[in-house]
């Protein structure tokens, strides 16, 4: 059950991301929920905005972690996986999955660490359960 209203209109320029950029998103968005949201039991879905920011490629709104709201800068996104000869799954996935640990992190109280994201991410990238979910109950 989603605990807050948050807009990210209020904050941010919604982006609008060509089709099939968007249907890019929609398959791997789709991907995580039936792979790796039934390991959080934190919160049980999320929302993806598209914004207009070059100071960020993602990020985690703090305080929805009843059902995370990330922020992403699909142009920024692209561009860096581009320059780094990444492909855009793989960037893309990276950049939702690195905000999702830091949602793990805020509904658990724990201070934003970059480091346990970053390695949530490239766990699971690797076809692994993240250190970050191993052997956690369900809160209540």
């Amino acid at each position: 059950m989603k605990g807050h209203n948050y807009d990210p209109a209020w904050d941010y320029l919604i982006a609008r991301p060509r089709k099939s950029q968007r249907e890019l998103v929609g398959t791997i968005v789709s991907k995580i929920k039936k792979d790796l949201l039934p390991l959080i039991k934190e919160f049980n879905d999320f929302t993806i905005a598209f914004i207009k920011d070059k100071d960020r490629l993602g990020q985690y709104v703090t305080g929805t972690h009843s059902e995370p709201v990330i922020l992403m800068n699909l142009k920024e996104i692209l561009q860096g996986c581009d320059e780094y000869e990444v492909d855009y799954h793989t960037g893309i996935e990276t950049t939702i999955t690195h905000e999702l640990a830091h949602a793990i992190q805020d509904a658990r109280g724990l201070s934003s660490n970059e480091k346990q994201a970053e390695n949530f991410a490239n766990q699971y990238n690797d076809g692994l359960t993240p250190t970050l979910l191993r052997g956690r109950k369900k809160c209540t």
